[in-house]
């Protein structure tokens, strides 16, 4: 059995930690509607990147735009470093999240 008073903590406690949690999945939807609109100025690559969407050949200037080093590592082996590698794995990380958001929702709905 809970006291009054440690009810009213616990309730305080956990409250306070959904509102947390609602700050924090409003701040990720916002982040997730920007790029997917590609509303950030930071994320103006993608218009880059669905430039080359329908490449069959590598040229030159899509080398220019998407590659920025090469490495030689050995006869059959090469690194290659792209231009916007970090920013294409944090948009698929904030996909992911999306998608277990709504996974979320639908299972609270459902």
């Amino acid at each position: 059995m809970l006291t009054k008073e440690e009810y009213a903590s616990y309730k305080a406690k956990y409250t306070k930690q959904a509102e947390d949690i609602r700050e924090s999945v409003r701040v990720l939807k916002e982040k997730l509607t920007e790029v997917l609109e590609n509303r950030s100025e930071r994320n103006r690559w993608i218009s880059q990147f669905t430039q080359f969407s329908t490449l069959e050949t590598l040229d030159r200037r899509a080398l220019i735009h998407m590659v920025q080093s090469i490495r030689v590592r050995g006869k059959k082996e090469l690194d290659i470093t792209f231009t916007h590698e970090d920013e294409y794995k944090k948009a698929l990380q904030l996909l992911a999240l999306a998608a277990q958001q709504k996974d979320y929702e639908q299972r609270k709905v459902g």
